[in-house]
C-alpha cells in the first residue's frame, strides 16, 4: 500500500478538527466585500436604441457605472438623476454606489424601436388585428395569426426592412 494514502490516527483527528472548524467558522470570500453588495434583486429597465430615460434615485449616487458602454451610456445630471441612453441592442447593467457601497443595480435591456414598424404594418394590413411585433436583442419577431400567406409574406418583407441585418423570426 502506498504510504501517502495511509491515514494514521493523528491525520484523521486533524482532518476532523479542520472539518469542524470550517462548520463553526465559515470561510469568508475574499473576492467580494459582502458589506458593499446589496442583496436586493436588480430592477429591470427597458430602453430603445437611440432613446433615453431619466432615472431618478431616492438616494444620491456618488459613483455610477455601466457594464457594457457599447449597449448603453449615461450622464449624471445630478446625484439624484441619471440620463440613460440606449446605444445598441443588448443587455447590460447599471450600478449605483454611495459611500463605497452598492445601493442599486438595474438590468438594462436595450432593444430596437418597432413602433414605426407596427404603424406601417397596420397601414399596409389593416385587417390583420392578431399580428404582434416583438423586438428582441438581435432580431424582430412576428407572432400571432394572419389571414393568408400573401399577407404573411408582405408582413415578413416589411419587418425585414426594420430588422437589424434583416433578421425576422416568424412565430
Amino acid at each position: 500500500m502506498n504510504p501517502m494514502l495511509r491515514l494514521n490516527k493523528f491525520n484523521i483527528i486533524k482532518l476532523m478538527i479542520f472539518t469542524i472548524l470550517l462548520m463553526v467558522f465559515p470561510v469568508r470570500s475574499w473576492a467580494t466585500d459582502s458589506s458593499s453588495v446589496n442583496a436586493q434583486k436588480p430592477e429591470r429597465l427597458q430602453l430603445v436604441v437611440g432613446k433615453s430615460i431619466i432615472l431618478k434615485s431616492d438616494r444620491p449616487a456618488k459613483r455610477v457605472s455601466i457594464a457594457d458602454p457599447a449597449v448603453a451610456d449615461f450622464v449624471l445630471i445630478s446625484p439624484y438623476e441619471i440620463y440613460v441612453t440606449g446605444k445598441a441592442s443588448g443587455v447590460t447593467n447599471l450600478t449605483l454606489w454611495q459611500n463605497k457601497k452598492i445601493f442599486a443595480i438595474y438590468d438594462l435591456e436595450v432593444s430596437y424601436d418597432v413602433s414605426r414598424l407596427k404603424q406601417r404594418l397596420h397601414e399596409a394590413l389593416p385587417g390583420e388585428r392578431d399580428l404582434r411585433v416583438i423586438a428582441t436583442h438581435d432580431s424582430i419577431t412576428l407572432a400571432g395569426k394572419v389571414s393568408n400567406t400573401a399577407n404573411l409574406s408582405q408582413a415578413m418583407a416589411l419587418a425585414r426592412t426594420y430588422a437589424p441585418e434583416g433578421k425576422v423570426t416568424n412565430l
